[in-house]
């Protein structure tokens, strides 16, 4: 809050609600009769003379106010008097006009009266000595709530006397103070009336506006810090404003101090020459709507880097450029790490080619039989890796005395030797038969060796020898030669690897052949002794084997004859004529037990004396023919008796019996014409029609429904099927002869089963009938007729295709349904979900399926619903009604209208229940936070509205009412935007800001508005666009905040930096004149009196004698101190004095000052380029820039230890620049910026701000340190 005391009137700010004091210019009046106004006590004066105004009635009559005295003269002319009755009606128009502006003003006394009282902020007034005289309400409100020990008193700063004092030394009459109280913060208004020995307070909680401003100040921070870690920067351009604005990390990525003009030639100067093209190109590319998203090179800091730059660009409607935004990342260890990334894959792949050729060459070890094919593979292997393109493979001969060529390849070049000349073992080749090693000569072509070889022979650039070693015995030699570019270790290396390979194959062969060698000397004799044994084992196989054959044939015979008995199913047993059983097989013994021996078989099986006398058997022997009959067994059983005549070995006669148990098949018999009567009862009361056919196809038989179903029949064979009348309905299709289930049946053996078809009957009816055919088979698979059932569907059909109608339409219903549906069976568990509960859940359907609803989501209070629609029998519906799911706690407390409808079975009860729910979350929880809204809006202190897009307001706040003086239930539909800004402001609202918040959503500027007391208060606004789904806009909100204080305060900032710089220039100029004091003092002073006593000690030195030899070399250590400290004395003068500036100009003293500083460090290398600057500069503006060098080859000397210094200073684009960078330690730049510390970095840049340049340092420990600096030239000193 702040509050400004004019001379003549109180103005007081729009934080107080708008009330003010007119200025009616009584003020003055008002302090001649109250002598001031502004204390408590002036307000209780106030409020006296207002009182003595009201006792005055403002309905006085005429004849009440003092009369006028009238002229002394008698006369009684008529004109006179009327003249004396104007004046006096004049006078009594006057004195009302007054009383009513008396009225007028003593209304507005009384109000001022009542303000301190009803202000919301605490005001206070003290006296000299900071006493508190007086303390509205808010006051005392703040002390206790703030807790202060001093009470109200803790509000009253405690320099107030200083302030006081200072005020009325400067002519100041107020003063503004941040006071901080615990963690609240208040800015205090100070007013201090004149020739009065008070003080008046105005207090104002501004701490949230400080929390803000630091919260703001960190998030900057913490978007550079940010940047800075992802080495990328960003940028914003704003063309309407002509504005562009980098980020630190920008300015750093690209090497450009922050300061610099940015303008595009500058950004493209940092380009690598070789990208500059393509990036111009992009970036007009960009310009006319392309995208922009590229990488490139840039030189910054004398250094190349890559960066990725990133922009989206901004256009209006006409296509016009608006403005943008981009990022520049700097992704220059990205792009070494995939060079290096690269160059791995590289050598990985030659290590691949090499594996492989090695790989190749041990394979043609293993799979080649002569060792030439194996050493040429293994050559050409060598050879590709190696990349040489001639050599041969050579072997020593048997004594040993020169080497044997297995091949040789020339490489296409020219070679006229013989190939089957002996090689002599000398030179090289010599040198790597005695060492075993790899031997190689890249420069072969030029030695004595040369002359060794023979005429014609392949010209040689350099060679390579690798030795085929076995068992340690170098027998060969692998050569190469000519290779461009020569051999190489690794060459050698693989080269040996390779020689190895060819020696194991070598090795191989020679293994090869002599175990070959060996195997057929075996091989033969093995051959040999085998032929003798064969041939005497053969003949005693073939006897053996003719006996064991005789002997096998006889007992198949017998065991086959046996089997054949004991594996039938039908007993056999012969007999003999004396009734007894020589022989019964397992059959018989199964059924009827065994005999004991000479036990005759009637007396067995019937425990009889004599034979039965129905037995047939016997007849046999008597007729001599078999007999056919049958019997009932002692077990109950029928048999068919087959008796036949059988002759034993001895020629004796034997009757051999056959009985087969022939009761199921009799039972089988008698039931078939039970099952053949039952089943032509069927088919006469069967409701299907049946239709029965022979073998042929010819329909012999059917049943009443049957013939029903078609009018009629037709007895009719397969080529008059066509007779019947039917089609398929899918198709309408006729249904042909041979097309009919009956016909494939009987002519394929096909079964059908179910086939719809639709016919035509003998009476002409059409029906629908289900059509099954089947054929009858034998035993042995064969076809012997078919049978076909019909089933008239035609009404089924009808009400079936309206059921499945149905049910598509409910099934289509249920699960696309977006309400989500659940069917429970009476215990709650699932028996259906729809994919809408499905998705509600987050769960798939096929989860529910046997599970229980309150397993699933256990609730008692649900349950407890569940139970009693269950026992009432009655639904029950649910609104809004809260439920947490357990598997979702992130969900947190949903809201759900749900129903539960129990379905009834026939019986009266619950057959299954339906539970449907709508998800309400949305909707409660916006209307929850519509109320949190609206309570936050109309608690914020901020003017908050809406507006119709034709700018008829709709909505205000408790603040925008009070700020305008409208009542809490005044409509504001007649509110206009116009009538709550001044014209300005309006005409910029109407004509720009709802324009742009139509187009891109928002807009933000300052604005002003017009409080209930007609005062304009500034004021920092928002305006938002709210559109429908279809874009149109159909609401305008604002927030709009008062910003008089944050005026105030950046009006005072602008002074307080003003008075700062001029102190500082202040500070800097009694500096260089001490700094030159000193360095006159040490020159004219200490520097004559050295110079002196080293002129008397010369003197002395001189008058020495040879005998005080001990005695001149004292004095000459002596005169060699005093020359260091001349030295030093020399260094500090150039230290203090900022060289001859005046004499030999700004260039000239800095490189005198260089000179001076290479003295005392030769080790380091310079690099020194600098631009004429002596007139672009003044002679303070030129001292300030050679301290700034000073104190920086001050910090090499001190901390860098370098080998090489570079000074660069150049003038370009308006202002000059100056860099100092060197190879030394360098070190950790955050650090020392945190610690404000050393290396002289305050100085330096308080001399380059004054000058409105900027200070730029790039530094890390080991890599050295670069700083740049950039001071703008006046216009008129730019050259």
């Amino acid at each position: 809050m702040n509050l400004d005391f004019l001379p003549e009137a109180l103005f007081v700010s729009s934080a107080w609600s708008g009330c003010c004091l007119p200025r009616f210019g009584g003020g003055s009046r008002l302090r001649r009769k109250f002598g001031g106004v502004g204390g408590a006590g002036d307000f209780e004066n106030l409020f006296r003379f207002y009182g003595t105004l009201a006792a005055t009635s403002p309905t006085r009559r005429l004849h009440e106010l003092p009369a006028r005295s009238t002229p002394s003269r008698e006369s009684g002319i008529m004109a006179r008097k009327r003249q004396t009755k104007e004046d006096l009606r004049r006078e009594v128009e006057e004195l009302q006009a007054r009383l009513a502006a008396l009225e007028s003003e003593a209304e507005e006394i009384r109000r001022l009266a009542n303000f301190p009282r009803s202000n919301p902020n605490p005001v206070l007034e003290v006296d000299a000595e900071g006493q508190v005289l007086y303390a509205n309400p808010a006051a005392v409100e703040a002390a206790e709530k703030l807790g202060l020990d001093r009470g109200v008193g803790g509000l009253v700063p405690p320099d107030l006397k200083e302030r006081r004092a200072a005020g009325r030394a400067g002519g100041e009459r107020h003063a503004v103070v941040d006071l901080t109280l615990g963690d609240a913060v208040f800015a205090v208004t100070v007013f201090f009336p004149p020739d009065q020995p008070t003080a008046r307070l105005y207090a104002m909680d501004i701490t949230a506006r400080q929390q803000a401003k630091a919260a703001l100040r960190e998030s900057r921070e913490d978007l550079n810090r940010a940047q800075a870690v992802a080495h990328t920067g960003s940028w914003r351009m704003n063309v309407q404003k002509n504005e562009l604005t980098w980020s630190e990390e920008n300015h750093r990525v690209f090497g450009i101090p922050p300061g610099s003009p940015l303008t595009y030639e500058t950004f493209l100067s940092t380009v690598h020459p070789e990208d500059r093209d393509y990036v111009d190109q992009k970036w007009r590319g960009a310009l006319k709507g392309e995208p922009y998203d590229i990488e490139h090179r840039i030189i910054a800091d004398g250094q190349v880097k890559w960066v990725r730059e990133r922009a989206e660009l901004e256009f209006d409607q006409e296509g016009r450029l608006r403005g943008g935004f981009g990022t520049a990342q700097d992704i220059t260890q990205r792009k070494r790490a995939e060079e290096e990334l690269q160059r791995a894959l590289e050598e990985a792949e030659l290590r691949r080619q090499e594996s492989e050729a090695l790989l190749l060459a041990a394979r043609a070890v293993m799979t080649h039989k002569t060792f030439a094919d194996a050493a040429w593979e293994i050559f050409q292997g060598c050879q590709k890796t190696v990349e040489a393109p001639a050599g041969y493979v050579s072997l020593l001969n048997d004594t040993g005395d020169y080497n044997e060529l297995v091949f040789l390849e020339s490489g296409g070049l020219p070679c006229t030797v013989d190939p089957d000349l002996p090689m002599p073992i000398r030179g090289l080749r010599a040198e790597a038969y005695e060492t075993g090693r790899v031997i190689y000569d890249n420069h072969f072509g030029g030695s004595d060796y040369v002359k060794l070889l023979p005429p014609g022979h392949v010209q040689l650039e350099n060679v390579l020898f690798a030795p085929l070693k076995v068992e340690g015995q170098v027998v060969g030699l692998l050569g190469l030669s000519n290779k461009p570019g020569g051999f190489t270790d690794r060459d050698a290396h693989l080269a040996g690897g390779f020689a190895d390979l060819a020696a194991v194959a070598l090795v191989n062969r020679r293994t090869e052949e002599a175990l070959r060698k060996a195997h057929a000397e075996l091989e033969q004799q093995v051959q040999e002794r085998t032929l003798e044994l064969r041939l005497a084992n053969e003949q005693l196989e073939r006897e053996i084997d003719e006996r064991r054959q005789a002997e096998a044939a006889l007992d198949r015979e017998r065991r086959r004859f046996l089997d054949v008995l004991e594996q039938m199913p039908a007993y056999v047993i012969l007999l003999a004529p004396d009734y007894t059983v020589p022989f019964a097989n397992r059959e018989f013994i199964r059924r009827f037990g065994e005999a004991e021996p000479g036990q005759t078989c009637f007396e067995f099986l019937f425990g009889r004396t004599d034979p039965c006398p129905d037995c047939q058997t016997f007849r046999v022997l008597a007729e001599d023919r078999p007999q056919e009959w049958e019997w009932l067994g002692p077990d109950g059983r029928t048999y068919a008796i087959y008796d036949y005549p059988f002759t034993d070995v001895d020629g004796s006669p034997l009757i051999l019996e056959l009985g087969v148990d022939i009761t199921d098949r009799k039972r089988a018999e008698e039931a078939l014409r039970e099952q053949e009567a039952l089943l032509s009862l069927i088919l006469e009361t069967l409701p299907v029609g049946v239709w029965v056919t022979d073998k042929a196809g010819t329909i012999v038989t059917s049943n009443p429904a049957a013939r029903q179903i078609w009018g009629g029949a037709h007895y009719v064979g397969l080529e008059k099927y066509g007779d019947y009348q039917g089609w398929w309905p899918d198709t309408g299709e006729r249904i042909e002869a041979g097309d009919w289930a009956l016909a494939r049946a009987v002519t394929r053996g096909e079964t059908s089963l179910g086939e719809v078809i639709d016919i035509q009957g003998f009476d002409g009816s059409r029906k629908t009938i289900i059509n099954s055919a089947a054929p009858l088979l034998g035993d042995q698979g064969e076809i012997l007729g078919a049978i076909v059932v019909n089933q008239d569907v035609t009404a089924m059909r009808k009400a079936e295709k309206t059921l499945r109608e149905q049910a598509r339409q409910l099934e289509a219903f249920f699960a696309h349904s977006l309400t989500p549906i659940v069917f429970l069976d009476p215990q709650f568990n699932f028996m259906r979900v729809n994919l809408a509960y499905a998705r509600a859940c987050e769960r798939h359907p096929v989860e529910f399926q046997g599970r229980n609803h309150f397993e699933l989501y256990p609730h008692a209070e649900n349950e407890a619903i569940f139970r009693q629609v269950v026992r009432d029998k009655r639904p029950y519906v649910a609104e809004a009604k809260p439920f947490e799911f357990p598997d979702h706690p992130e969900w947190g407390v949903t809201y759900w209208d749900w129903t539960l409808t129990p379905v009834l079975n026939e019986a009266g009860e619950v057959d299954f229940l339906v539970f449907s729910l709508n998800d309400v979350t949305p909707r409660v929880r916006a209307e929850e936070a519509r109320s949190r809204l609206i309570d936050i809006l109309e608690a914020t202190p901020d003017f908050v509205g809406t507006a119709d897009p034709r700018g008829r307001v709709t909505f205000l706040n408790r603040t925008a009412r009070r700020f305008l003086g409208l009542g809490e239930d005044e409509d504001v539909s007649r509110v206009r935007i116009r009538d709550v800004h001044p014209d300005w402001a309006a005409n910029l609202v109407l004509q720009e800001g709802l324009r742009r918040a139509a187009r891109e959503g928002f807009w933000r500027g300052e604005t002003a508005m017009l409080s209930r007391d007609g005062r304009e208060v500034p004021m920092s606004q928002v305006i938002l666009a709210h559109a429908d789904p279809a874009g149109q806009v159909k609401l305008f909100s604002t927030i709009a905040r008062d910003i008089s204080d944050l005026v105030q305060v950046q009006r005072a900032l602008r002074e307080s930096e003003g008075k700062l710089r001029y102190l500082s220039a202040q500070l800097m100029a009694a500096q260089e004149t001490e700094r030159k004091r000193l360095a006159a003092g040490l020159h004219d002073e200490l520097g004559a009196g050295l110079l002196t006593i080293k002129l008397h000690l010369r003197a002395l030195e001189r008058e020495l004698s040879p005998q005080q030899q001990a005695l001149a070399e004292s004095l000459e250590d002596l005169l060699a101190f005093i020359d260091g400290v001349l030295d030093n004395v020399r260094r500090l003068y150039f230290d203090l004095s900022p060289g001859n500036l005046e004499d030999l100009g700004l260039t000239g003293a800095v490189r005198q000052l260089i000179d001076q500083f290479a003295k005392y460090h030769p080790g380091i290398r310079w690099q020194v380029k600098l631009a004429d600057l002596d007139r672009d500069f003044p002679l303070p503006a030129q001292t300030a820039i050679y301290r700034v060098v000073q104190e920086l080859l001050n910090n090499i000397g001190k901390h860098a230890r370098p080998s090489r210094v570079a000074i660069h200073a150049r003038r370009r684009r308006g202002a000059a620049s100056f860099t100092v960078e060197d190879d030394g330690r360098g070190f950790d730049v955050q650090k020392v910026l945190a610690a404000r510390r050393g290396l002289g970095l305050a100085a330096m840049e308080e001399r380059l701000r004054l000058l409105g340049g900027a200070l730029e340092i790039n530094s890390r420990e080991n890599q050295g340190t670069r700083v740049a600096f950039t001071i703008p030239l006046a216009p008129g000193e730019s050259r």
